[in-house]
C-alpha cells in the first residue's frame, strides 16, 4: 500500500501508521472541502462583524485586528467605486 486517503482524526492516522507504516497519508476530498468551508465561514463571519462595526464608526477600528483592517479597507474601496 502506497497511499492512504483518510479523515484527519488522530485515531485514523495512528491506525494507518500501524497498518502501513511506509504509506503516505493524504486527506480525502470530502474532508478537505469540509475544512475549507468551515474555515471560510468563520472568516466571513468575522469580516461581517468587522464590516458592520466599521460602517457604524467612520474611524479605523482601535484594535489592529486583521479582519477589522480588511473590512475598513473594503468599505473605503466600495465607497470610492460607488
Amino acid at each position: 500500500m502506497e497511499i492512504i486517503s483518510r479523515d484527519r482524526a488522530g485515531a485514523y492516522a495512528e491506525g494507518s501508521r500501524k497498518a502501513a507504516p511506509d504509506a503516505s497519508q493524504v486527506a480525502d476530498r470530502f474532508h478537505l472541502l469540509c475544512n475549507l468551508t468551515q474555515t471560510l465561514q468563520r472568516l466571513l463571519e468575522r469580516l461581517a462583524i468587522a464590516l458592520r462595526r466599521s460602517l457604524i464608526s467612520p474611524a479605523v477600528p482601535a484594535a489592529p485586528h486583521r479582519a477589522a483592517r480588511f473590512a475598513f479597507r473594503l468599505q473605503r474601496c466600495l465607497q470610492r467605486s460607488a
